[in-house]
């Protein structure tokens, strides 16, 4: 089994639909950031059958994270800080999208 370590501040994008993290990773322009970034596709999960999960490390969270509303209102954000969940949220799409 892949082992990947817990982060000790930054987001997790946990519940993506399985083969759409590449597209997320896209979405938020994360190629361009300069924090360390894991993505895993195809994990399994009992509740969901398989997968994506993103790991971002770093104080500062990607921009338009709201924007996963649009794309799965089962995408679960959490915030770690000091290596504990500070919150866990489904994120809320904003009403106009800005370009």
């Amino acid at each position: 089994m892949l082992k990947i370590e817990s982060i000790q501040n930054g987001i997790v994008i946990d519940h993506i639909p399985a083969g759409k993290g590449m597209d997320i990773y896209k979405l938020l322009e994360l190629d361009s950031q300069k924090q360390s970034i894991a993505l895993l596709q195809s994990v399994r999960s009992e509740k969901y059958g398989c997968k994506d999960l993103m790991k971002i490390e770093g104080l500062t969270e990607p921009e338009r994270l709201e924007v996963l509303g649009y794309l799965n209102d089962g995408v679960t954000l959490i915030v770690i800080r000091d290596g504990k969940v500070v919150k866990k949220y489904h994120p809320v799409p904003p009403r106009t999208l800005k370009m």
